[in-house]
């Protein structure tokens, strides 16, 4: 045969083929092609989300909302939801909701920015992240160098003064007196520059943070959500439940054998953790005033 004839004869047999696969379920012979790929099925016949209330934001925060969308080239719902899981952080402990005497809720809000890639979920988030959080952040260190200052002077202060009282135990034992009281010390701990968002951040760092650096509470932000999971457990296989157990803003007391003090927080014990990313956002604290519950 020659070469043309090996062609007709093979297109022969790919017509016959194809003519069979015809009487076949889905037009293809199972047991030896593929099937005709279901279209559906990126579509996932997904339904249109529903329109966001833009008036309850008033017309001051509507307004930004608009404009920042605009400017994103994005729906108004990936500003929105940074924006809110921004305010649950900002206001954290300061005020928990109350339905009766002895039911209140924290004000944490776990909000994820879910679409599809492209669609301008981080675009929408980057007003927030890049100008109005670094801009609150830097008014929240302003006074911090004065602090710091005031508390190394008392730190020094604090020494001379255990010095003198070192001596007076010295000469009360040579006089066969009784030992003179310590003096009260008023200095504390360090002061530690205040946070508000953190990223990537173990158990043990949110505990002296939220004990040290973020009194009302802290908010953790990614714009990869998985990265936010898999680093859960990365140094403690009980990571995933902490997170969990930190929405409810209960109380949660971290103890490890490397750091016997427990990281404490002053008042009430509270967890306040606040979580976000672009699969969605939120604060935690481990304790509040009365009167803050009360409000």
């Amino acid at each position: 045969m020659t070469g043309a004839d090996f062609t007709d004869f093979f297109a022969a047999e790919d017509k016959a083929a194809m003519d069979e696969g015809r009487g076949q379920p889905n037009g293809h012979d199972d047991a030896t092609s593929w099937a005709d790929p279901d279209m559906g099925v990126p579509g996932m016949h997904r339904r249109s989300p529903p329109q966001l209330p833009i008036e309850v934001f008033g017309p001051r925060w509507s307004d930004w909302i608009i404009e920042a969308a605009a400017a994103a080239a994005c729906p108004t719902d990936y500003v929105m939801g940074p924006l809110v899981a921004a305010a649950s952080a900002l206001i954290g402990n300061s005020r928990w909701a109350q339905a009766t005497a002895g039911w209140s809720e924290p004000p944490h809000l776990w909000i994820g920015a879910v679409g599809d890639s492209g669609n301008g979920k981080s675009p929408g988030a980057d007003c927030l992240t890049r100008e109005v959080l670094p801009e609150i952040e830097r008014r929240m260190i302003s006074d911090y160098p004065d602090r710091l200052q005031q508390w190394r002077a008392g730190v020094e202060y604090e020494k001379v003064i255990e010095e003198k009282w070192k001596s007076e135990v010295r000469d009360a034992q040579k006089r066969g007196a009784p030992a003179p009281l310590p003096p009260v010390t008023a200095a504390g701990p360090e002061p530690k520059s205040p946070r508000l968002r953190q990223h990537d951040v173990t158990i043990e760092k949110v505990a002296a943070l939220l004990g040290t650096a973020a009194p009302k509470g802290l908010l953790i932000w990614r714009d990869e959500l998985t990265g936010w999971i898999d680093g859960m457990t990365s140094y403690n296989d009980a990571g995933r439940a902490f997170w969990v157990e930190a929405y409810g803003g209960r109380p949660y007391r971290l103890e490890r054998q490397k750091h016997p003090e427990a990281p404490k927080a002053p008042g009430t014990d509270r967890d306040r953790v606040f979580c976000g990313s672009r699969l969605w956002q939120h604060p935690a604290r481990q304790d509040r005033g009365a009167d803050a519950r009360r409000r």
